[in-house]
């Protein structure tokens, strides 16, 4: 096994040329693998430098005395603490699509079962 120098970069000339030669679409294996090693290191990197960009962006939900439930910023009569219940369910019914509220009704509680040890 020796090695060449081609183009300013060390290139072997032997065994494992030959074997990339020898096989079809070689050339594409080695294309393919230098993709997937792209991938891997991308996939890698990529949420090293957005996890700081997220972590800005998240806002708490507890204010000061009320909890932003949909995070809009801004505080909601269903939110709102001092409003007077029958306000706050009304409220709260409106924004709710026909299956989120049959989805509520139709919530079972089922027992929990205690096993002994």
């Amino acid at each position: 096994m020796s090695f060449v120098i081609k183009g300013g970069l060390f290139r072997e000339v032997g065994s494992i040329n030959s074997v990339y030669k020898n096989k079809k679409g070689g050339k594409m294996n080695k294309k393919f693998t230098l993709l997937g090693l792209v991938i891997i290191a991308l996939a890698w990197i990529i949420p090293i430098f957005t996890k700081p960009i997220m972590a800005e962006e998240a806002t708490s939900i507890y204010q000061d005395s009320w909890i932003d439930y949909n995070k809009n910023g801004k505080i909601d009569v269903y939110e709102d603490p001092n409003s007077p219940i029958e306000r706050r369910v009304k409220d709260l019914l409106s924004r709710m699509t026909l299956d989120e509220k049959i989805g509520q009704v139709l919530q079972l509680h089922l027992p929990v079962l205690h096993l002994p040890l």
